[in-house]
């Protein structure tokens, strides 16, 4: 049927990365019900002009062309818009559901962010009200997040963990603040009292404004899970491509700190795998910036030599995260 589909038994496999459609200020709100023909990924091959090739090696954005990286740019800005996104209208849930049958993940981690605009901008209630609307809370996990600049913080974490959100993001580059932060420390103290791991995104991509970049550098990731031993810190992208291996030393420092595997290449796979252990790492793609096969197929590869490596990739460490 023109979809990729993955004929590999994957268990009870977990996405531990993903988003649904960002609104903000000015842009309508989406239907997050709504299914549509297609899913328009922010950096897709298939819908690339001139076309592109997505290779095992490298991080994964590096397949974008200018074209793709421009047509990004304005999607996303096009979410602050009274416009709203296109793109972002077809990050609903039945479309995030229909690829995860396709490709045979059971559940995946949904990560809102609050990009500090408005103090009424609500993404993690907006999608806690959608996942429950789906009848969809099986399979969808939310991860809260707030600016850190709102008072008011803590409440709202602590009002969400009432609510079911399993976990706190926090990303530093669209947010337009660094990790370790004095303002940030709240956030920490919440998710140490109310039991909340706090997922990162972690890392430059090379394909932010360049002024967001060094809120992401990777040694700002370093004191926090010194500070809060008892808090689990997930470095989503694994500090992607600038910042990979300062992740890693952070993780081989700091027993609380996971790595989610999205966008690394295969040879940055095996040394984490080599160097961390498996039950460090986790899958994610970052759908719907990508495909979810884009990751997957890497994963996969591998891992194609070891089932026990792959399982606990691709379901144990996140189940051990989610308490699940």
């Amino acid at each position: 049927d023109g979809h990729l589909r993955c004929t590999v038994d994957l268990g009870d496999a977990i996405d531990a990365h993903a988003h649904l459609g960002f609104a903000y200020v000015a842009s309508p709100k989406i239907d997050l019900l709504a299914s549509t023909p297609e899913v328009l990924y922010l950096m897709d091959c298939d819908g690339a002009e001139p076309p592109c090739t997505v290779s095992f090696e490298g991080y994964l954005n590096q397949c974008a062309t200018e074209a793709m990286l421009s047509k990004m740019d304005g999607e996303l800005a096009a979410v602050l818009s009274p416009k709203g996104s296109a793109y972002a209208r077809t990050h609903t849930i039945p479309n995030l559901l229909a690829e995860m049958d396709r490709l045979g993940i059971r559940r995946t981690v949904v990560h809102a962010i609050d990009m500090g605009f408005e103090e009424d901008d609500d993404p993690t209630g907006d999608w806690l009200d959608a996942v429950e609307a789906a009848g969809a809370a099986d399979r969808l996990i939310v991860f809260g997040s707030v600016h850190p600049q709102y008072a008011d913080a803590k409440a709202r974490i602590a009002a969400w963990k009432k609510r079911g959100i399993r976990g706190l993001k926090v990303h530093p580059t669209m947010q337009r603040i660094a990790p370790d932060d004095p303002s940030c420390q709240h956030l920490y103290e919440a998710c140490d009292e109310l039991d909340l791991p706090v997922f990162y995104h972690c890392g430059r991509t090379g394909v932010e404004l360049s002024y967001m970049q060094p809120f992401a550098e990777g040694p700002r990731y370093r004191q926090p899970p010194k500070d809060f031993p008892n808090v689990t810190f997930v470095m989503g992208h694994s500090g992607a491509i600038m910042d990979w291996q300062a992740a890693m030393d952070i993780a081989k420092e700091c027993p609380n700190v996971l790595m989610d595997l999205h966008g690394q290449g295969v040879s940055t796979i095996e040394t984490m795998i080599r160097e961390l252990g498996p039950e460090r790492l986790m899958y994610g793609t970052d759908w719907p910036f990508y495909p979810e096969a884009a990751m997957l197929a890497r994963v996969l590869h591998v891992t194609r030599a070891d089932p026990g490596v792959r399982r606990q990739i691709l379901e144990t460490t996140a189940k051990t995260l989610l308490g699940i």
